[in-house]
């Protein structure tokens, strides 16, 4: 079974544990409305919790897509699965993927995409509001 696949499935679940197994310890998280990645797992899945917990409403992967690549210049390439999805927002109807970048088993790089502008000022304060209240730390 695909790593996207696996995802979807953890997500569908609401078992933060179980995506967290596809996630390598060292994984850079790339965020659709912060210019410097985060770093490591622990981050992840603060975010991810917070995510699926609080910010987003009737989140669903709606397809999927292959390829390779790297999510920078200096990275290595890696295996990349995609997971498009739809949600809701601060009110905010919002469409996205996440992308998977896969080595050796393992995603080690994790770039959100999120559109349109109106949805990810939504994501960005929600997101915010989180790390103000201490909820989230990042």
């Amino acid at each position: 079974m695909s790593i996207a696949q696996q995802f979807e499935d953890a997500v569908k679940a609401r078992d933060i544990d179980a995506a967290m197994t596809l996630f390598a310890d060292d994984v850079v998280f790339l965020s659709p409305a912060a210019h410097t990645p985060y770093a490591g797992a622990d981050k992840v899945r603060g975010i991810l919790t917070v995510l699926l917990e609080t910010v987003f409403s009737d989140f669903r992967y709606v397809s999927k897509a292959t390829g390779r690549g790297r999510w920078d210049d200096e990275s290595p390439e890696c295996d990349i699965e995609i997971l498009n999805f739809l949600t809701t927002v601060g009110g905010r109807q919002a469409d996205g993927a996440d992308w998977f970048y896969v080595r050796d088993g393992k995603i080690v790089a994790f770039k959100v995409m999120v559109r349109p502008l109106s949805a990810l000022g939504a994501l960005a304060e929600a997101m915010g509001a989180q790390v103000a209240s201490g909820t989230l730390a990042l």
